[in-house]
């Protein structure tokens, strides 16, 4: 099968609702609020919450599990104090300082030595 054989003719394209209940719960469970699932997939937001609430009833660790991937930390300075842009510029750029003055060179892109992932 070719490329242009998936593509189809101008104004052929679906346009109905999504009716597919487990994208809508792969959405919930990725945090995705219910109104925006709505609002995506064109559904019913009857349909859309009715099919949640099934779905906690059978498994009711769904709504806990999404609070626990969607609590975690982004980052790891997310204890800290809120850094600004320019201050997490100046320590980039302290770090690769740092870097060129031990080794004399610029890191390579794509480091066989772990030792040299030195943005981490």
């Amino acid at each position: 099968m070719r490329f242009d054989d998936l593509l189809l003719p101008e104004g052929e394209y679906p346009v109905g609702v999504c009716k597919n209940k487990q994208e809508w719960l792969f959405m919930y469970s990725r945090g995705i609020p219910v109104e925006r699932i709505v609002a995506m997939c064109r559904a019913d937001v009857r349909r859309v919450r009715y099919s949640i609430r099934a779905a906690e009833k059978r498994d009711p660790t769904l709504f806990g599990r999404r609070l626990i991937l969607h609590d975690q930390p982004a980052n790891k300075r997310a204890n800290e104090s809120v850094i600004t842009l320019k201050e997490l510029w100046w320590e980039h750029s302290a770090r690769l300082l740092g870097f060129y003055r031990q080794h004399g060179r610029l890191p390579v892109q794509n480091p066989q030595d772990t030792g040299e992932l030195w943005w981490l």
